[in-house]
């Protein structure tokens, strides 16, 4: 049978290690790197990337 096979647990990252997340993707944006990539590299979905962006004030 087909379906999503999750080998990983999910985690709840601190505060902290969200803005060092946020601080990380801002530079990867600028060097030309997409959410996607970004996301995929941190291990996490690409909406929730760009929520805690905006929650930070980081997107333009």
């Amino acid at each position: 049978m087909g379906g999503k096979v999750v080998n990983e647990q999910q985690r709840r990252r601190t505060t902290e290690q969200w803005d060092e997340i946020c601080e990380t993707t801002v530079k990867l944006k600028e060097n030309g790197m997409t959410y996607k990539k970004i996301a995929n590299k941190f291990n996490v979905c690409v909406g929730h990337l760009r929520l805690q962006l905006k929650r930070r004030n980081m997107t333009k």
